[in-house]
């Protein structure tokens, strides 16, 4: 059987926690499945923190840890540094020892990869979770123009090393631009559609205090500045004066501090209908999203879009949505309401949904259409495999 005895390997090089229940690693975690479904081998070479992946022919590799390494903060860092150069030196010794269809190198990583391997084999597929310049550019010591210059002639580089770049869906406009001619396709990841225990839900309502009647609007993610949180914190005080119906749940926050600085955005009465938790485990995440009348997501910039969009629009619920490009990649007026990235663009379009509860059913039956129709876990498969062929295409098998 091809689970048993796979005759196709692939390296993935994931330069993160793995797993964590964050962005990257949960779309990493979902092509592994997707490979794992397939058929492929597949070694993964990544950091010594995170937990383990049980995946039939899914072997996890884990660099070693000198220096004790016990967390690896999003983006550049120190640690981060130290940990992709211990993954250089084994992605070296892997590329001699073992033999590979296809290295799937994920962000930065496909640095190492195109520097690191023999005359461009195996084949590299860049998954390219964001523009790495545009990433750099929001540390201040990197924002200066040569250095701007040098770090988009290495992207443009890397872009064209690739058998295949898979992007992020919002970055295809960014490269194109960077590299035209490239052979590249954009994720559509799967919407799952798992629905909630109603007792659980029940519990988390009554843990939260919630009161009956409410109307919930809901922030997922992360606190990083590019999610647009503080645009967040400042819409959600002006909604709940406005509306005396509202509550506001915000989940994610990785810090005591990250949940005191967002509590003192709510002052007097106010501060007792804002419920803020700390992140949650992927599994716990459909019950909070039950609880919601209404999903936000305030990102302020980029282009990429956020993953957990896939899951907003399986849930049957309604979405707001800041109308930049990471947003309008996917969403349209149809199936979310859009609005401008400013505390009264988001106040507007929240206060405007709790008060007119048909408009939000119809936003949330598009988007629960749309996640049917477009993002199925068949059509995941589908993408993947094109990509890993279009990779491998007119190279020698390994």
């Amino acid at each position: 059987m091809a689970q048993d005895r796979p005759d196709r390997r692939a390296l993935l090089v994931e330069p993160q926690p793995f797993y964590t229940d964050r962005g990257t690693p949960i779309a990493v975690r979902y092509v592994l499945k997707a490979l794992s479904e397939m058929g492929w081998s597949v070694d993964v070479l990544t950091f010594p923190i995170g937990q383990p992946v049980d995946l039939p022919n899914v072997r996890l590799h884990r660099v070693g840890n000198p220096l004790g390494f016990t967390h690896v903060a999003v983006g550049f860092s120190p640690q981060k540094l130290v940990l992709d150069g211990l993954l250089a030196m084994d992605l070296v010794r892997r590329l001699r020892r073992e033999r590979y269809d296809v290295v799937h190198a994920v962000e930065e990583a496909a640095f190492l990869v195109a520097g690191l391997r023999p005359g461009r084999r195996p084949p590299m597929v860049y998954d390219m979770a964001s523009s790495l310049p545009e990433q750099l550019a929001q540390k201040k010591a990197f924002r200066g123009a040569t250095l701007q210059r040098g770090f988009h002639g290495a992207e443009r580089w890397l872009l064209h090393q690739a058998g295949c770049v898979i992007c992020s869906a919002g970055l295809a406009g960014h490269v194109r631009r960077a590299a035209p001619g490239v052979t590249f396709r954009e994720w559509r990841f799967p919407a799952e559609e798992e629905p909630a225990d109603p007792g659980e839900v029940a519990r988390l309502r009554e843990e939260l205090a919630i009161p009956a009647g409410s109307r919930v609007f809901l922030y997922l993610g992360n606190f990083a500045a590019y999610q647009g949180v503080d645009l967040l914190f400042a819409a959600a005080a002006r909604v709940l004066a406005e509306r005396p119906e509202a509550v506001f749940l915000c989940v994610g926050a990785a810090t005591q501090a990250e949940l005191d600085a967002g509590a003192a955005h709510f002052q007097g009465p106010l501060r007792d209908r804002v419920r803020l938790v700390g992140r949650q485990p992927r599994e716990r995440v459909a019950a909070y999203m039950a609880l919601a009348d209404i999903l936000v997501s305030p990102r302020s910039y980029g282009a990429n879009f956020p993953l957990k969009l896939f899951d907003y629009l399986a849930t049957g619920k309604a979405i707001v949505a800041t109308g930049i490009e990471a947003h309008t990649c996917v969403l349209d007026e149809r199936i979310a309401r859009l609005v401008p990235p400013t505390p009264e663009g988001l106040a507007q379009g929240i206060a405007t949904l709790i008060a007119h509860p048909d408009e939000a059913a119809r936003h949330a039956a598009a988007a629960l259409d749309f996640a049917r129709r477009e993002l199925s876990w068949d059509s995941f498969k589908a993408l993947v495999a094109d990509v890993y062929a279009t990779a491998m295409a007119g190279a020698p098998r390994a």
